[in-house]
């Protein structure tokens, strides 16, 4: 027992170095940037964001691990992104097989920085070069500041987690 345990440990050590030294390597590719991290570095969200302003967004290869590697859309995913022309955070996600957009400040259309972050993310599920892009009804933020929280709240509701937006009672808290 104690020999399978200690295999299941070493497959998933390698299975994680792999998908992080990919993730790396399609950063560098990405963003041709002097910036690095090594795997394992807490990378903070401020740090994240202004190294990452070709791409904009969050991910992680840990949650789409798979022997060959990194795999963003073999399952079911969902992302939060950064859109750096509204400086306004959104979700996207796959959970029908298309991609679809949860914005608690809806936009009237997809800004430059959006486009460029799905097409990065999705580029898979183009059809004749063009994307589809579903925008899903969803709450509403009721000021220009909690749109991060809406984010967080939409990805949890994606993934069957349910939760009340309740602002006004933790403002004091942020």
């Amino acid at each position: 027992m104690q020999e399978i345990r200690e295999q299941c440990i070493v497959s998933a050590t390698a299975n994680i170095q792999k998908a992080q030294a990919k993730q790396q390597e399609d950063f560098n590719q990405r963003h041709k940037t002097a910036y690095s991290y090594k795997p394992g570095d807490l990378v903070l969200l401020k740090n994240l964001k202004r190294a990452d302003r070709k791409g904009g967004g969050l991910d992680t290869t840990l949650f789409a691990q798979r022997p060959s590697g990194y795999d963003s859309l073999g399952f079911n995913t969902v992302q939060i992104h950064f859109d750096e022309n509204r400086n306004h955070w959104f979700t996207s996600s796959t959970f029908r097989i298309r991609i679809e957009i949860a914005d608690s400040m809806t936009p009237s259309k997809l800004t430059e920085s959006a486009q460029k972050q799905l097409k990065s993310r999705y580029e898979c599920l183009a059809k004749d070069g063009c994307l589809e892009v579903y925008l899903i009804n969803c709450d509403q933020q009721p000021n220009m500041n909690d749109c991060g929280l809406y984010a967080i709240g939409n990805s949890y509701r994606k993934m069957g987690i349910q939760c009340l937006y309740m602002t006004i009672p933790r403002r004091g808290n942020i």
